[in-house]
Order: C-alpha cells, then structure tokens, then sequence
C-alpha cells in the first residue's frame, strides 16, 4: 500500500491463489532459493485503449500494463472523477512528484535510480519492471492513467 512520509511505513500483501498478480502493479518478487523466475507469459497485453490505476496518498508501487514502453510524459493523472491531467500538470499542480524510482537489480549494481519527465533520459515506463511514485495529495481519491501507446 501506498507509503507516508511517517518513517515512510507501509505495507504488502503476498501473492498467492487469494491475492493474485495484477496487471499495472508492481511487485517485489523474492526467489527464496529458486534459480529462475515465475513464468509470466500467462498475463496477456491489455487490449484496451486505456488502463487506470488507483493511488494512494505516498508511495505507489506501479507498473506498464503494455508490452511496449510508455513515455511518463504520455501518462495522465485524474483526481477525483475529473478529468485526467498530463502528468507534468499532475507534477505542475502538486499532486505527484515529476519522477519514477526503480530498482536496479544485481547485473546492473543493485542500485535504486530516478527518471524524470523531460528529463534527461527521458523518463519511460519498461513492460515488467516496478515503478515507485509518489502521490502528495489525500484530499480526493487519484487514478494513474496509462494510455496504449
């Protein structure tokens, strides 16, 4: 769930038969002993034009929903149910921060990395990888709006 900037405490949920993968969600996957990752050929690319994501107030875990990658300038962001927001007006009005944290993993120095909407590079969702971003506001519910590129 979402993270707040109190000691930034959150929380997870584990992935099992009553809680399964989602597409748009990013997840931290633990081998725990196991040499290969989970086969995921299973989860088909969205078909629809558009899919949202529902934030919560703080740190967001999220992923690209399609198998191409998506631009963050290209994505929109809706407060309650007006009408969605380029994201550097979402960032322009405070909602989020105008980045994307990442992880990278072990063959890339198990780093923790930034990028930014017209930044330099310019920021851009990759299919399978998790996302962190974080949402300022709580004073309405916000959707995170990735449009099939």
């Amino acid at each position: 769930s979402g993270l707040s900037t109190d000691g930034n405490k959150g929380g997870y949920v584990p992935v099992d038969s009553s809680n399964p993968v989602t597409q748009g969600e990013g997840y931290f996957i633990i081998k725990d002993g196991v040499t290969t990752l989970p086969e995921l050929g299973m989860y088909a690319d969205i078909i629809g034009a558009s899919y949202t994501i529902t934030l919560k107030s703080g740190w967001n875990m999220v992923s690209n929903p399609y198998a191409v990658n998506v631009k963050l300038s290209n994505v929109q962001v809706q407060k309650g149910s007006g009408t969605p927001v380029a994201w550097l007006d979402a960032a322009a009005n405070g909602w989020v921060v105008n980045a994307i944290y990442f992880y990278k993993g072990s063959d890339w120095g198990s780093t923790y990395t930034f990028e930014s909407a017209g930044g330099s590079p310019d920021a851009k969702l990759v299919p399978w990888m998790g996302y962190w971003l974080y949402l300022n506001k709580n004073d309405d519910t916000y959707y995170l709006v990735i449009t099939r590129p």
